[in-house]
């Protein structure tokens, strides 16, 4: 459980350390070439997304199961979704 805490505000770390980076990017483009360039630097960031999202591969389903059931959780499926957990015996 500490592992991940500790990895959660390693996260929400650097998302606001990003966040303060690139605010600091759009203020300097902001006072030397306007919000065309703004905006510009916006639209190259959603691109690189874009690229990013087209090239990278999902992960593989059955990976993706398998490393749930080490941790010891799985997904619930629909069908037991709002059914009591059986009882083991």
């Amino acid at each position: 459980m500490a592992v991940a805490c500790g990895l959660a505000v390693a996260a929400m770390t650097v998302i606001f350390a990003g966040g303060a980076l690139l605010t600091a990017v759009a203020g300097a483009l902001y006072e030397a070439a306007g919000w065309k360039a703004v905006s510009g630097f916006a639209a190259s960031l959603l691109g690189l997304a874009l690229l990013v999202w087209l090239v990278v591969p999902e992960p593989d389903a059955a990976r993706v199961r398998s490393a749930r059931s080490v941790r010891g959780r799985s997904p619930a499926s629909p069908a037991t979704i709002g059914r009591p957990p059986s009882p083991r015996t």
